[in-house]
């Protein structure tokens, strides 16, 4: 892959030690109560999950970069590759196809330039779902635990206590996770039952 940047060797492997430190101790959350499957953490439902997406013959604006073939580590680069490009921010594009980290990737995400968020609320969802459907149609062992039987009555949950927008703002142990009216949006879990929905129809 063409490099981006001119890093020294350390500053270049000190992202990937600490994606395999992370690994040792990532944290998968999946439970199911009622009627909803809560996962947060590295279960395969969430975007930081390692599951790879490969782009094609992908084309970065402007000439900065051409690459025949761009492997993103998990969803999450590819939702903040999305958010880069959409505001045209060529240099976080850059930098989050570099980092193995999806938490590093979420951090560039947040530092886009000419980020408008009444604009990105347009179009995030459509980027998601994008992002999801590379995911569940390249990776086999996802699309199966997406698919698996015991998923197919129940709606998906982000238990997310961190996020409202993406996640419902609580844990999967709180007492209030039932209560739907104290929910966040839980966009991801809706663009999950969406991507489930479309599988199961072009029986992929």
């Amino acid at each position: 892959m063409k490099q981006f940047y001119h890093l020294d060797l350390k500053e270049r492997l000190f992202p990937y030690i600490c994606y395999e430190l992370n690994k040792l101790f990532k944290e998968e959350i999946m439970k199911i109560v009622e009627n909803y499957v809560f996962f947060w953490g590295d279960y395969p439902f969430s975007n930081f999950s390692e599951t790879p997406i490969v782009l094609e013959d992908f084309i970065m604006v402007d000439g900065i970069g051409q690459e025949k073939e761009v492997v993103l580590p998990t969803s999450e680069h590819y939702f903040m590759l999305r958010k880069a490009l959409f505001f045209n921010d060529i240099d976080i594009a850059g930098k989050i196809i570099e980092t193995p980290l999806p938490r590093d990737a979420k951090k560039f995400g947040r530092q886009v330039s000419g980020f408008i968020e009444e604009e990105w609320e347009k179009e995030r969802e459509n980027a998601m779902m994008d992002a999801l459907r590379l995911k569940f149609t390249q990776s086999e062992e996802a699309r199966n635990e997406l698919l698996n039987t015991k998923y197919l009555d129940k709606s998906f949950v982000e238990a997310s206590p961190i996020d409202s927008i993406w996640g419902i703002g609580m844990g999967e142990n709180d007492p209030n996770r039932l209560d739907t009216s104290k929910w966040g949006l839980n966009l991801l879990g809706k663009c999950l039952d969406r991507i489930r929905q479309e599988l199961q129809t072009q029986n992929i």
